[in-house]
C-alpha cells in the first residue's frame, strides 16, 4: 500500500488513525469545555440569587419612600425616614449592579464556550481533511513476489519437545499436547 501523508504505526487504516485523532483533540477540549460550563453554572445561580436580592431591595426602598412620604404629610420627623429611603435606594442600586454584573459574566462565559466548541470544530475538521486527503491519495498495488527478490541468509532448526497425550473426559476421547520442558501441576 502506498500512502502520501502521515501515517502512524498502531492503527492499520487511515479512517481509525482520524477516529484517535479526533478523539484525542476532544479529549484535551473537554476539560477546558466543562470547565467553562461549571463556571457558567455557577454564574447563573448567583444571578438568581442577585435577581432576588434586587428585588427585595428594590421592594424595600419602595417601602421606605412610602414611609417617608406618609411621615412627612402626618408631620413626624421625616429626616431619619429620608436617610433610611436614601439607604434602601442605595442597596437597591448596588444590588441591580450585581444583577447586570452576572449577567455580563454570563454573556462573556457563554461566548469563551461558544468560541471553544467552533475552535474544537474548525480542527475536527482540519484533521477529518487531512486524513481524508490521504485516504484519497492511498492505493492498493499487488505486489507479486520472484525468486531472486528473496535472499535467504540464515536457516535454524528449533526444536521443543512435547508430550502427546490421550485421555478419556465426559465428551469422550481426547487429544492433547504438552510441552515436556514444563511439568504439569498436579493436585
Amino acid at each position: 500500500m502506498k500512502t502520501n501523508g502521515p501515517i502512524a504505526s498502531g492503527c492499520s487504516r487511515p479512517r481509525e488513525r482520524r477516529d484517535a485523532d479526533v478523539d484525542k483533540l476532544a479529549k484535551q477540549y473537554d476539560k477546558q469545555l466543562k470547565t467553562v460550563a461549571d463556571k457558567l453554572a455557577r454564574e447563573e445561580a448567583e444571578l438568581a440569587r442577585d435577581q432576588a436580592t434586587a428585588q427585595a431591595k428594590q421592594t424595600q426602598q419602595w417601602v421606605g419612600i412610602g414611609e417617608s412620604v406618609a411621615n412627612f404629610f402626618m408631620g413626624r420627623r421625616s429626616s431619619r425616614a429620608m436617610s433610611s429611603a436614601a439607604s434602601k435606594w442605595d442597596q437597591a442600586q448596588r444590588a441591580s449592579a450585581s444583577v447586570e454584573e452576572s449577567k455580563q459574566t454570563i454573556a462573556r462565559l457563554q461566548e469563551e464556550q461558544a468560541k471553544l466548541q467552533a475552535e474544537l470544530q474548525q480542527k475536527v475538521d482540519e484533521i477529518t481533511a487531512q486524513w481524508d486527503r490521504v485516504i484519497e491519495t492511498t492505493s492498493t498495488e499487488q505486489l507479486k513476489p520472484k525468486r531472486t527478490d528473496v535472499a535467504v541468509k540464515t536457516t535454524v532448526l528449533a526444536w521443543t519437545p512435547t508430550w502427546q497425550i490421550s485421555f478419556e473426559d465426559a465428551t469422550g476421547e481426547r487429544t492433547a499436547s504438552i510441552d515436556a520442558h514444563h511439568l504439569p501441576d498436579v493436585g
